[in-house]
Formats: C-alpha cells, sequence, structure tokens
C-alpha cells in the first residue's frame, strides 16, 4: 500500500521507491540531451526523473496515481493542505461568454473527490487571460502573488489590474495590496539596494566604509526576512506566460523552491496560450507547479466567435541559391540575416502592406541591418523599458509606421493596431511562431484582416524545411496561404 501524503506544493508517495516501473511516470527529457557526450555515447538516454526520492511537484499527483492504478498497486490519499474554501465574491468585470465559462470551471475544478483549485488555462493569445485572472482574484479575494518573467511585463500587469480596480503592486508593498506582482527571479535572488562606492560631489569615486556596508546589508537581510515571512499569507499563485517562467528555471529543485516561498497558496494557476509538451523538462515542471491543462481555446475558436481578427499569410518564395555553406550558424546568416533578396522583400512589404508593421527577427544584427534599412525602431533586450513603452504608444497613436523587434516581443505585447507582421527571422517552432502570430491578432477599429508574411525559403535545404513546417502550421490554423512567384 502506498500512502500519499498531499501539501500545496510538493506532495510524498511512502514507498513508492520499491516500484522502479511506477517511477518512471514522472520522466522527462533533458533540455539539451543530444547535445551531451554521455548521450551520444549511449551512457544516458537523455532522461531526468520528477522524483526526488518519493516527493514530487503536487500538480503532478494524477500522473502519479494513473500510474499506481494501472500497475495495479493500492494506495491511500492523506490529504495534508490547508484549505479555506473563499466565500466568492461578486464580480465587476464584464467578461466574454467563453471567460465566464472559463473561470467557472476553474473554481469549481474537483479532483479525488475534493476542491482542487489548480491548473493551467490554455488560451489564445488576445483571449484576455489577464481579464480572467482578474476575475478569479475579485471574486476569490485573497492575498495573491502574480508570477511573470520580465520586469516589463511586471509594469504592464499591475497596470492592468488596477485598470481594473484591483490593489496590485511589487514585493516592496507585499501584505499591503491583494496581489502582488514580481519576478520569479525577484524571489529567488534578493538585489543589495546600496553599492561599495560612490561619486562625491567633486566628481571622485569612494569606498564607503565598512560600518556603513554593514548596516545597509543588515537592512537588507530584514527587508528579505519580513518580505518571506509575508509571503507565507498567500494563497494563490498565477504564472503568467506560464511555460516561458517555467523554462527560465533550469533545475526542477529551484522551480520547486520558488513555488515553496509561498506554501499555503493553495490555489495555483498557469496562463499560457502555448500547447504543453509532456516530452519537454520545463512542461512537466510547469504540470507540476499548477496542475494539469483545464481548457483550451485556440486562435481559430476566437476568430469564428469575432474576438480576434482573421488572419491572411503571404509567403514568397526565395529562389534556390548554389554554392550554400554547410553549418548552421553559416546558413542562417547566408540565408536570412545577409541575404540582401530576401531583406528587400521585407522593405517592400514594410512599404506596400497598411501598418503599423510589426517586423520580427531572431538575430540582433539582422534586427540592426533592417531598422537601419527601414529607418524605424530597433528593440531588443538592451531596449529600455521606457523606449518599449514608448514605441507601443506611437503606433497605438498612429505617430510610428513600425518597429523591428528581437524576440523580446514574443509574448506580452498588447499592440492591437499592428496590421502587418512580418516573420524576418524565420524558424520553425510553432509555439514560438503562434506566440509571433499572436501579436497582430486582436482586433482593431477599422481593421479588417492581420496581414502576415512570412517566406518560403528554398536553400539552404534546412531553412527549406523550416518554412514548410511553417506552411504547414499556417495550414492548420485554417488561414489562407497566399504563395508567390520567386523573388
Amino acid at each position: 500500500m502506498i500512502d500519499i501524503e498531499i501539501y500545496n506544493v510538493f506532495s510524498t508517495a511512502h514507498g513508492i521507491a520499491q516500484y522502479p516501473p511506477v517511477l518512471k511516470c514522472l520522466e522527462a527529457f533533458a533540455p539539451g540531451y543530444k547535445y551531451t557526450v554521455n548521450y551520444k555515447r549511449g551512457r544516458w538516454d537523455g532522461k531526468v526523473n520528477l522524483f526526488t526520492d518519493e516527493t514530487f511537484l503536487t500538480g503532478l499527483l494524477p500522473v502519479v496515481t494513473e500510474a499506481l492504478s494501472r500497475f495495479k498497486i493500492p494506495f491511500t490519499l492523506n490529504d495534508c493542505r490547508n484549505i479555506t474554501t473563499p466565500t466568492l465574491r461578486q464580480s465587476w468585470m464584464a467578461l466574454r461568454p467563453y471567460q465566464v465559462e472559463v473561470v467557472s470551471k476553474a473554481l469549481t475544478n474537483m479532483q479525488f473527490g475534493t476542491w482542487w483549485p489548480r491548473g493551467v488555462l490554455q488560451v489564445a493569445t488576445g483571449g484576455g487571460k489577464t481579464e480572467m485572472a482578474a476575475d478569479i482574484i475579485i471574486m476569490t479575494d485573497v492575498p495573491t502573488i502574480f508570477l511573470v518573467h520580465r520586469k516589463d511585463l511586471q509594469t504592464q500587469a499591475i497596470e492592468r489590474f488596477q485598470k481594473y480596480k484591483i490593489d496590485a503592486g511589487t514585493l516592496d508593498n507585499i501584505g499591503n495590496q491583494i496581489v502582488t506582482v514580481a519576478t520569479i527571479q525577484s524571489l529567488m535572488s534578493w538585489d543589495m539596494d546600496f553599492q561599495k562606492y560612490y561619486v562625491n560631489s567633486d566628481g571622485e569615486e569612494m569606498e564607503r566604509d565598512n560600518d556603513w556596508l554593514k548596516a545597509k546589508e543588515a537592512k537588507q537581510e530584514k527587508r528579505e526576512q519580513d518580505t518571506k515571512a509575508k509571503l507565507l499569507d498567500i494563497q494563490q499563485v498565477f504564472i503568467d506566460e506560464a511555460h516561458l517562467v517555467a523554462s527560465k528555471i533550469e533545475r526542477i529543485g529551484l522551480f520547486g523552491a520558488a513555488l515553496q516561498l509561498m506554501p499555503n497558496a493553495y490555489m495555483r494557476w498557469g496562463l499560457t496560450a502555448t500547447p504543453l509538451m509532456r516530452e519537454q523538462l520545463h512542461d512537466w515542471m510547469l504540470e507540476g507547479g499548477t496542475g494539469n491543462v483545464l481548457v483550451k481555446i485556440t486562435n481559430r475558436e476566437l476568430i469564428d466567435l469575432g474576438y480576434l481578427t482573421e488572419c491572411v499569410v503571404d509567403m514568397f518564395l526565395t529562389g534556390k541559391q548554389p554554392d550554400v555553406p554547410k553549418t548552421w550558424p553559416e546558413c542562417y546568416d547566408f540565408g536570412v540575416v545577409t541575404n540582401r533578396i530576401r531583406n528587400d522583400k521585407i522593405a517592400s512589404c514594410f512599404q506596400t502592406y497598411p501598418g503599423p508593421t510589426l517586423i520580427l527577427v531572431s538575430k540582433i544584427a539582422h534586427g540592426e541591418l533592417l531598422a537601419k534599412k527601414l529607418n524605424i525602431p530597433f528593440l531588443s533586450g538592451q531596449s529600455s523599458a521606457t523606449e518599449r513603452r514608448q514605441a507601443i504608444e506611437d503606433m497605438r497613436d498612429s505617430k510610428l509606421s513600425g518597429v523591428v523587434a528581437s524576440n523580446i516581443w514574443d509574448e506580452g505585447i498588447d499592440v492591437a493596431a499592428i496590421r502587418c507582421v512580418i516573420l524576418a527571422g524565420g524558424g520553425k517552432s510553432a509555439i514560438k511562431n503562434l506566440q509571433r502570430l499572436g501579436r497582430g491578432l486582436r482586433l482593431s477599429e477599422g481593421k479588417t484582416q492581420l496581414q502576415l508574411v512570412d517566406f518560403l525559403d528554398q536553400s539552404p535545404a534546412i531553412l527549406s524545411r523550416h518554412s514548410q513546417l511553417r506552411k504547414a502550421l499556417w495550414l492548420e490554423q485554417g488561414f489562407k496561404v497566399n504563395v508567390d512567384k520567386a523573388i
């Protein structure tokens, strides 16, 4: 008999170690396993196990119990969670019908005959994940942490919650607000708010004395302890862009440690537009930290319901070229970054299609080249939050015809006015390309459709394969795909 003790973050299956086949139910491929020496030499199958001794992340409990049932191993469940069922308040949010259904399903979710307020809400970009989170926060009215993976998204989330009359702020004010918005990095590393050196009035760099430093260190340590103590009062956690937050944490122990800072948070939600794939370690981690996928709402569903704009895809054949390089970096540089004919077509589309236009690249050098060619801003990870916000406002106000952006704009940016997205960087990942597409699918006044520009690269061969994968993705999404003549 396996006795499973259930807690909010981790659970323990006492005695399960004696059943190695069952332990395999929580195996996942490690990131980059194919490139390791041990895998190449056949000494490792590339998998890691999410059991630590007999302990696992609680969101994976359904996977563990299913495996035990499959092997006909009896087990008992001992629910040790400290759950206080909240009295749901009346919400003042005006939600769409499907959003109301999602919130209802989340707050009435049951597992193992008990209330199970956790899971992943997989809703396509533009489906209003933040609005649904706001509705749940209003209705539950309990201390909540809303985790993001970038500081600019932190500012954006706080502004959105305040717009919906929800008291929200940063970790500095935790305990005095209903929602604390924080990056997961800030939970695990506490920045010192002082420096060892300072510049005096004469412009000279001076070293601070030890007494001053010790006093500041003590102040910082107390601040960290006070914040961690207040995190114990958190009863609800949201993980925004959840697939990315989980992927930022390379080790399962570190991810669990971050969630362990809120051990009394029995309500745990993941928000994402990205399909989860259990062969990916970070997706297993996400499911463990929150729960399984409760709802799936696709782009096509939202378009058919009239909440997203229709998309038309124009793909341009780039033609075959002789004497292509062999290595991947050289192929990408040759076929994409420095491809003059391809870049000229990007410029032509920028000038021809209605804007504002978002041009997405994967390499900094490519972004800088196109921005200079088109005389528009290039936004990357080196751009300040102020520069990014200004670009968004200028596009919304039709003061800017477009921007070139790196992968910092793959998610979390809301510019409904965008009428054209140019995928200048190519790529094969369905997940990333759907995220990029989502930047332009939102409805806007006078906008009848989104124009998506992509390329059917014909050489080198690896770029051709990537292009065909993207074409299949657009067709699978139900979009009209026009293949133009060679450029």
